[in-house]
């Protein structure tokens, strides 16, 4: 987990806690779990929640389609 954090803060060039990253990963999997099995309705509600809180489409988009490929 620790490198997990210093890729990601490094990645950002700001340092991002495991707490963060943890957060980021339960809020994703939540999404996700409410459009089981459907992956373009938890694809798209990921994008718009990644960008709600402020990450730039394209990166938003890229993090959503890695999070439901095996949908």
């Amino acid at each position: 987990m620790g490198a997990l954090m210093r890729a990601v803060s490094d990645r950002l060039d700001e340092h991002v806690s495991l707490l963060r990253i943890d957060s980021i990963v339960w809020q994703a999997g939540q999404v996700i779990g409410r459009h089981e099995p459907d992956r373009a309705a938890a694809r798209a509600e990921l994008v718009s929640h990644f960008e709600t809180v402020g990450l730039e489409s394209d990166p938003a988009r890229r993090l959503a389609d890695e999070l439901t490929v095996a949908m």
